[in-house]
């Protein structure tokens, strides 16, 4: 039936559009979304999604391939509406709230961790401040 969304038993959700279109040669009638999994929120909470469009491409799929942002732009009104409120639906409670509040979790750049020396860097830099002039060579203790 045209317009039709489908809950599917992996958590999908198909959209069937109300006004299908060609894109790039591809004949768009449906768009899929999700199943989100775990690993989705994972890397949400890490900000790895610059902004929600490109979490709802990820997850959107079109003839069984996924889709890419410029498909998912030339999406009609109201099936971008439709589309729009499917993905709002499958969101997890605490991404749904987020959005509600007008906001979307930053990248959080990990620090680099600390530039330590391996043992062979350490004993080289160790022996060289030893066998500098003027230094006691702690091998030979009658200096």
């Amino acid at each position: 039936m045209v317009g039709s969304i489908t809950a599917t038993r992996s958590g999908a959700r198909v959209v069937e559009l109300l006004m299908p279109f060609d894109w790039r040669g591809m004949k768009v009638e449906a768009i899929t979304l999700g199943p989100i999994v775990f690993d989705h929120t994972l890397k949400w909470k890490k900000g790895e999604y610059k902004e929600w469009f490109d979490f709802m491409v990820e997850l959107t799929s079109v003839n069984g391939k996924p889709a890419l942002p410029d498909l998912l732009r030339q999406l009609r009104y109201p099936d971008a509406d439709r589309v729009f409120e499917n993905f709002v639906q499958i969101l997890p409670i605490e991404m749904k709230q987020v959005m509600n509040d007008g906001q979307w979790p930053e990248r959080v750049e990990q620090p680099e961790p600390p530039n330590i020396p391996t043992d062979e860097e350490t004993s080289e830099r160790l022996a060289s401040n030893i066998l500098q002039p003027g230094n006691v060579d702690p091998l030979n203790v009658d200096e």
